[in-house]
C-alpha cells in the first residue's frame, strides 16, 4: 500500500545536512528535497573534496584520523504511528562521516573536516551544530551493530586553512581543532527527536502536495521586486571594488580616516587573543572560575538550550518573507 509519505516513500533516508536544514530553515530545506533545487558546486566545496582525497591518500597530515575514512552508515529508525497500517514503518538514516572509528572502547571518536580562509567554528557553535549530533548518533549506532558498546561519542571539528594560489584554493598549513562530548543517554534521546522530525516533515509534505499550484502573487510585484534586487547587487558589487581600491591606497599612504563632505572611510582593526585556559574570573555570586571551566559551562549550557528547543514548543513564532532569485543555469 503506498502512504505517500516523504519519508520513505519519496526519499528512503534522512541525512545529517537534511535534518540540519529542516531545523535550521523549513523554506530552504522545502526548496531542495521538495522542489529539488539543488546548490551548484562551490570553489569552496571543489577545495574541500580536494582536500579530503588529500588526506585519504596520506598526502595531508591531521591531527584526527581514525580506523574509517568515508565510509557510509546506514541505520534504521522506525515511525510508530497509530495507524497500524502505517506502524513501524522504517527510515534509513544515513551519513558519511569524514573519518570515525569503529572500537571496542568506553568512548568511540569521529572527525568533520573544514576548510576556509578562517576558522569561524566556536565552543557554542558545535555544540548546538545538528549534523554533527546527527553523525554522533549514527557512529553510535554502527559500533552498536557491530557488537561494541560505546558510553560515549566524541566528536572533532579540524579546521584546515585555505588560501587562493591563483588558480585554486589550497591548504596553508594552519589547523585548529575543536571537540565535543556526547553521552549515549544524550544520544539516545536524540534519536526519539529525529523520529518526530520525520514526521513534522511528512506532515510538511502533505500539506506541501496539496496546497495550489497557480501562482496567486501579482507578477507585476513580483517583476518589480525582481528588478529592484537585481539592481541592489549591482550597487553592492560596484562598492565593494571601490572600497577595496580605496583600502588599498589608504593602506600605501598610512592614512586611518579619509573624511570628505559626501561621508568618511576609516580602517577598523580587529585583534585576536589567545587567553590561557587558567584566566580566572568572579561571578556576580561571588564563584571563582577559570576561563576553561568557564567555557566548558557555556557549551553545556548552548547544548542544554538546543535539546529544549528540539523537545519544545516555542512560546511565539514570528514570519518574514525572503526573495530568492533564479539561480543561473550551467551552459
Amino acid at each position: 500500500m503506498k502512504n505517500n509519505m516523504f519519508y520513505p516513500d519519496i526519499k528512503p533516508h534522512l541525512s545529517p545536512s537534511a535534518f540540519a536544514q529542516w531545523h535550521r530553515q523549513k523554506t530552504s530545506f522545502i526548496r531542495s528535497y521538495f522542489l529539488n533545487e539543488r546548490t551548484p558546486e562551490t570553489s569552496a566545496m571543489k577545495a574541500g573534496t580536494r582536500i579530503h582525497a588529500l588526506i585519504e591518500a596520506g598526502f595531508l597530515k591531521v591531527e584526527n584520523r581514525f580506523t574509517n575514512f568515508e565510509e557510509t552508515i546506514t541505520a534504521p529508525v522506525y515511525l510508530n504511528f497509530d495507524d497500524p497500517v502505517k506502524k513501524n514503518i522504517q527510515v534509513n538514516l544515513l551519513g558519511i562521516p569524514d573519518s570515525h572509528e569503529i572500537a571496542d572502547t568506553p568512548e568511540v571518536r569521529f572527525v568533520d573536516y573544514k576548510t576556509g580562509k578562517e576558522n569561524r567554528w566556536t565552543p557554542k557553535q558545535l555544540a548546538q551544530d545538528l549534523k554533527m549530533r546527527f553523525t554522533a548518533l549514527l557512529v553510535l549506532l554502527e559500533n552498536r551493530r557491530r557488537g561494541n558498546d560505546p558510553q560515549s561519542v566524541r566528536g572533532y571539528i579540524e579546521w584546515i586553512g585555505t588560501e587562493w594560489n591563483g588558480k585554486e584554493l589550497v591548504p596553508t598549513g594552519e589547523t585548529e581543532v575543536l571537540e565535543i562530548y556526547y553521552s549515549k543517554e544524550e544520544l539516545d534521546a536524540f534519536s526519539l527527536i529525529i523520529i518526530s522530525t520525520i514526521e513534522e516533515i511528512n506532515q510538511e509534505y502533505e500539506n506541501f502536495s496539496s496546497a495550489p499550484k497557480e501562482n496567486l502573487v501579482s507578477e507585476e510585484d513580483i517583476a518589480e521586486y525582481a528588478e529592484l534586487e537585481a539592481k541592489k547587487k549591482e550597487i553592492e558589487l560596484k562598492q565593494s571594488v571601490i572600497k577595496e581600491r580605496v583600502f588599498e591606497v589608504m593602506k600605501f599612504s598610512g592614512q586611518q580616516n579619509v573624511k570628505h563632505d559626501l561621508g568618511s572611510f576609516s580602517i577598523a582593526t580587529s585583534k585576536k587573543y589567545q587567553y590561557p585556559d587558567d584566566l580566572e574570573f568572579q561571578t556576580e555570586s561571588g564563584n571563582i572560575m577559570t576561563l576553561a571551566l568557564g567555557e566548558e559551562i557555556l557549551v553545556g549550557l548552548s547544548s542544554a538550550k538546543k535539546n529544549y528547543e528540539l523537545n519544545h514548543e516555542p512560546v511565539s513564532v514570528t514570519h518574514s518573507i525572503k526573495f530568492n532569485a533564479p539561480r543561473a543555469k550551467k551552459k
